[in-house]
């Protein structure tokens, strides 16, 4: 597999003044390490404080194992700029992973990237 192809692309966007994560057709463990490891290095430029937002764009993709969405789970979950600055995040992927719902303040789960795109304006208006 062509490498460049399996990599997982991050783009700020202005309009939800954050991050807009696009997952490849099929992604590996080696991709989601990688992609941890370059969030991890933006989130650092943050200042202390400054809220970050996220689209993570998981529909329609085939991951590796479960052990990449475990990896995604836990990068949330222990990274210390998540920890200090929190984060809001809007998933999207396929209803038969998980139905459309607003878990809390900083986690949604939606089945198309234009719900995720209004939830998050909204939280930065």
């Amino acid at each position: 597999m062509n490498k460049m192809k399996g990599r997982i692309q991050t783009q700020f966007d202005e309009k939800i003044n954050g991050y807009v994560v696009s997952m490849p057709e099929y992604i590996s463990l080696e991709a989601i390490e990688e992609w941890k490891k370059s969030m991890s290095y933006d989130f650092e430029s943050l200042s202390e404080g400054q809220q970050a937002v996220i689209l993570m764009d998981t529909n329609m993709h085939q991951f590796e194992s479960i052990q990449c969405l475990k990896s995604i789970r836990e990068f949330f979950v222990t990274n210390p700029v998540v920890q200090s600055n929190g984060v809001t995040v809007a998933f999207v992927q396929p209803n038969e992973y998980i139905k459309p719902h607003i878990k809390s303040v900083n986690e949604a789960y939606f089945d198309n990237c234009s719900d995720a795109f209004k939830w998050l304006q909204e939280k930065i208006a």
